[in-house]
């Protein structure tokens, strides 16, 4: 996650503080890793030493399925108007709802709904009341749990795929919750560009997100990013069978013909 370390380099280096510090702090998209309870403690502290907004965009932080919750933000500093969190429903309950919410300080309730409404009025009222009455008639958990253990077993389901199939030519997080797992090639592999590999994948039925799609510099050339949300155990391990196959077939590996099925 973000390394508040470095964020404290770069800001003496610039001799300019951020006005808004933006953080996604579990499962963060692409990685899957969680921002540790001591960077969070020295985030809110370097906000408040530099009047910066934390923005806490969280919408993976209901989608744990192992270990222990790290604290909020507003746990970790109760009623800091310099926190302000965002959620949504739209990774829990259904991708297409488009429905969330700001957990922010109440001074800035009409800020906030004035730039709601600057956008686009608001959100389907007929959504939000589907919403409303899943959430009062005390759906949620239930959904939540059930998903939660299918996400759970499908993460497994990627890892065990991956050790199978790469072997020593690659490394994954293990992340304990969210929809991410962030591949690195290593050994001979680490040759193949992500970028280039992906019309090869493509080809093959393989979709992933390139590493350099992560970077504004383009770097991360041998990573990609996987998503086991969607998929059932046996077509992730297809899948990953697949794309080992493919980068052996790019890097040189396979044998001029040689076909693995």
């Amino acid at each position: 996650g973000l390394v508040t370390d470095a964020l404290e380099e770069i800001v003496a280096q610039r001799g300019q503080v951020p006005k808004v510090i933006y953080t996604v702090p579990n499962f963060q998209n692409p990685s899957g890793v969680t921002l540790s309870h001591r960077r969070r403690v020295r985030l809110v502290e370097l906000a408040e030493q530099w009047g910066s907004v934390i923005v806490d965009d969280d919408p993976y932080g209901e989608l744990r399925f192992d270990g222990e919750p790290v604290p909020s933000f507003h746990e970790i500093g109760p009623d800091n108007p310099l926190v302000f969190s965002v959620r949504t429903f739209s990774k829990t309950i259904a991708p297409g709802l488009r429905i969330g919410w700001v957990d922010a300080d109440p001074s800035l309730s009409e800020t906030l709904i004035n730039a709601r409404q600057a956008m686009d009025t608001c959100a389907s009222p007929a959504v939000q009341l589907a919403v409303t009455r899943f959430l009062r008639n005390g759906h949620f958990s239930g959904h939540r749990d059930r998903v939660l253990g299918l996400y759970r077993e499908r993460k497994n389901a990627m890892i065990a795929a991956v050790e199978r199939h790469f072997g020593d030519r690659a490394e994954c997080t293990n992340p304990d919750g969210g929809f991410f797992l962030w591949l690195t090639l290593t050994g001979e592999a680490a040759t193949v560009d992500t970028e280039e590999l992906f019309e090869p994948a493509l080809a093959d039925g393989v979709v992933y997100i390139p590493g350099p799609a992560f970077s504004p510099a383009g770097n991360f050339r041998d990573s990609l990013r996987l998503c086991f949300a969607t998929s059932d155990p046996e077509r992730i391990d297809e899948g990953i069978r697949r794309l080992a196959q493919t980068i052996d077939r790019v890097s040189g590996r396979m044998g001029v013909g040689e076909v693995h099925v």
